[in-house]
């Protein structure tokens, strides 16, 4: 009895053993990318997601890095509060955001579009060396036109000539190849009214910075008519 015993043990060991090898393991997920830029000049806010207090405090014109596993996120804006995520809701926004992904979340004053979510995905093709531009309008202040000068290249519009202004969570996306021998180039980017007249008058900025090979930039204008601000976000690909 004790033998029939041992061998039925033995061969419900032997099953759960290769039961368990068989079992796939689970790879861990791949965590994405989240830049928060704060453009409300009206309040110092705490930023919240799936009710996790990410930042508190956050002044106009701040921005914050962080990473995240793939899945739904919910970003809850509140008025600063020494409570977490208990202040008063100023925003509120849904979005998903996949494996490996790669955003810039800007929050802002006004409706529409409190929380504008940008993808930095790469466009299709292959990754070429040179400088990468993003160029948004994340701001209450209107229709603009972003201005770009890179030298030793002239004044670049980053707008189509058919479409010479962006609205608000608008971004359009520009690749500019580096100097001879991957020579660093200097830029400036400034924000102009809608050009209903010439010159067209200057809102912000400029904004000057180093373009390097292999960098993205990012020129966000956030605010209000009342408080324009350009920033400028560089990182890495």
């Amino acid at each position: 009895m004790r033998l029939v015993r041992s061998a039925l043990a033995g061969c419900v060991v032997a099953t759960l053993l290769a039961t368990s090898l068989a079992v796939p393991v689970m790879a861990a997920p791949v965590k994405g990318k989240m830049a928060i830029v704060q453009g409300n000049p009206s309040a110092k806010v705490d930023v919240c997601i799936n009710g996790r207090e990410i930042k508190s405090k956050m002044r106009f014109g701040t921005k914050v890095y962080r990473t995240f596993p793939a899945g739904l996120k919910v970003l809850k804006v509140t008025k600063a509060d020494p409570r977490t995520c208990k202040g008063k809701v100023l925003a509120y926004k849904a979005f998903k955001f996949p494996k490996g992904s790669d955003f810039t979340v800007v929050i802002s004053k006004k409706k529409p579009q409190k929380v504008m979510v940008f993808d930095n995905a790469y466009p299709p093709g292959p990754i070429v060396s040179g400088s990468h531009r993003f160029f948004r309008n994340a701001s209450d202040y209107g229709e603009v036109t972003f201005r770009h000068e890179a030298k030793p290249i002239t004044t670049d519009p980053a707008t189509a000539a058919t479409d010479p202004s962006w609205k608000k969570g608008e971004s359009t996306w520009r690749y500019l190849p580096m100097g001879v021998g991957g020579a660093p180039m200097s830029s400036t980017t400034w924000i102009s009214d809608v050009p209903m007249y010439f010159p067209p008058l200057v809102v912000a900025g400029p904004v000057w910075s180093l373009l390097s090979d292999g960098k993205r930039y990012e020129w966000i204008f956030i605010g209000t008519t009342k408080r324009p601000r350009l920033l400028l976000l560089k990182r890495d690909w």
